[in-house]
């Protein structure tokens, strides 16, 4: 490689940013691909609990900036907590990446009503109204040369957008250029209190009834009906119940 030291540190870094950023495209794509399986899993999530790990995750680019949080602990919904990590993690991201050094970033999960509400607030250099419409759209850009050089792919508020609706929630964006941003996402809320279904285990294989006959109607009487002082196994069929109440992770 021809030219100085600092020309081919210069180079040297101009291809690594550019790497990155196309290993942060394929991701992205990947993740809008399997959003709606993703989505699946319904599991009870206190919202605090991903958006306070999707603030550490993006602290580097938060460094230089007045980071406030106001995440309500009891704020519970139900749905995949790494997606929705990924969602604070995205609106997180993008708030930094668009307010300068000094600047300030507010994250507030709340209830309002019947809704779990994550909002970001920036003081950044916000967006002219002609570009709102669009801002969810793959791809768009409202400065592509400051996503560029963050390494954003252009897909993140997309797969927002597609994780909150695949989770049956909205998402919303305000912003007056000069002034900043305001991302708003709203879930289902769920009781604080909400109990775990049971998940009933399926009936013995046809091997294991074979087994238990073989062995002569004692065991197979003890297969059905095991001490009273072990754990049950798994629900009898036809019946239903409430599985003791568990601390969602938070």
């Amino acid at each position: 490689m021809e030219g100085s030291a600092e020309q081919r540190a210069r180079m040297l870094g101009a291809l690594r940013r550019e790497t990155l950023r196309m290993s942060r495209l394929v991701d992205d794509m990947l993740v809008l691909t399997r959003v709606p399986s993703a989505s699946e899993r319904r599991d009870p999530v206190r919202l605090a609990g991903p958006v306070r790990e999707a603030t550490e995750e993006a602290g580097a680019l938060l460094k230089h900036l007045h980071v406030e949080s106001d995440l309500d602990p009891d704020v519970m919904v139900l749905g995949d907590r790494d997606a929705l990590r990924r969602v604070a993690r995205n609106l997180i991201e993008n708030a930094a990446t668009f307010t300068g050094r000094g600047g300030s970033v507010r994250v507030t999960v709340a209830a309002e009503g019947a809704k779990a509400v994550l909002r970001v607030d920036d003081t950044g250099c916000g967006m002219a109204a002609e570009h709102l419409p669009y801002i969810f759209d793959r791809l768009y850009r409202v400065d592509a040369s400051r996503t560029r050089a963050h390494g954003g792919s252009g897909l993140g508020l997309a797969i927002v957008r597609q994780i909150v609706h695949a989770h049956g929630g909205e998402v919303a964006v305000s912003s007056e250029a000069g002034k900043g941003s305001r991302f708003d996402v709203t879930l289902p809320r769920v009781p604080a209190t909400s109990p775990t279904p049971v998940t009933t285990a399926p009936p013995p294989s046809r091997h294991r009834r074979a087994d238990a006959a073989a062995r002569g109607p004692g065991a197979a009487s003890a297969e059905r009906a095991p001490d009273a002082g072990a754990p049950r196994a798994y629900a009898p069929a036809g019946t239903t119940g409430a599985a003791p109440e568990t601390d969602p992770n938070d």
